[in-house]
């Protein structure tokens, strides 16, 4: 999943451009919810998204001796999510909520 640009139009276009940052923290292969945020939390760090207009930000705050555990986070959420049918029915739900 990268950035990308999606006016919302619709209810599917806000959807695309709201639910990947939450989608992406439910887990992957290697790590469960929890694990993700205590992978960085345990070197001193923050990890957290957001969603603009125009684009998502993953974003890591963490002192750079720790960078590797930075980007092996990252990098295991943007290729390893495990994105079930489950967790997108829910968030589906959530954005659908919000555009009213």
């Amino acid at each position: 999943m990268g950035a990308g640009r999606f006016a919302a139009s619709s209810p599917v276009d806000l959807w695309r451009r709201t639910s990947s940052d939450h989608l992406l923290f439910k887990g992957t292969e290697r790590r469960s919810a929890l694990d993700i945020a205590a992978a960085v939390e345990s070197v001193g760090g923050e990890i957290n998204a957001f969603t603009t207009k125009e684009y998502t930000c993953y974003h890591v705050r963490l002192l750079d001796e720790h960078l590797d555990v930075a980007v092996d986070v990252l990098a295991d959420m943007l290729g390893q999510s495990l994105l079930r049918a489950s967790d997108i029915e829910s968030e589906r739900a959530v954005v659908l909520e919000r555009s009213r």
